[in-house]
């Protein structure tokens, strides 16, 4: 295989994960305080409209002993990941701008797809809040 020029790729994953963020339908979630023990809103006091549920997103970039997953550690805030690899935080994308895990999930789906259209490893992670 010929020599990648990983910050290119980083470029085009990043375009890639801010378009798929931007553009992804995300369900709305109403969240307020309950009446009592009920499953019903107090709509006397403040109500929130989020964008999808809370959560985290990332993508592991395989084995920390690879030259591909040794760059992202050094240039992009890569870390070792707790099951294996090296993770980057979908927050080290510049798309990323808010909480939904929706979002950031399609983001990094979108970031892994181009990863891997240059033969470089990479899966998405993904866990609520």
């Amino acid at each position: 295989m010929s020599k990648v020029d990983y910050e290119k790729v980083w470029q085009e994953a990043d375009k890639a994960f801010a378009d798929a963020y931007a553009n992804v339908g995300v369900e709305q979630v109403l969240v307020g305080e309950a009446i009592g023990l009920s499953n019903q809103i107090d709509y006397s006091k403040k109500t929130y409209v989020m964008d999808g549920l809370c959560g985290f997103a990332w993508v592991n970039v395989g084995d920390g002993r690879s030259a591909w997953a040794k760059w992202v550690k050094a240039n992009k805030g890569g870390y070792n990941d707790y099951y294996g690899g090296v993770a980057v935080w979908s927050s080290k994308f510049s798309g990323d701008r808010g909480q939904s895990m929706t979002r950031k999930e399609a983001g990094c789906r979108a970031a892994a797809k181009v990863f891997k259209s240059y033969g470089l490893e990479a899966s998405v992670r993904s866990r609520l809040d």
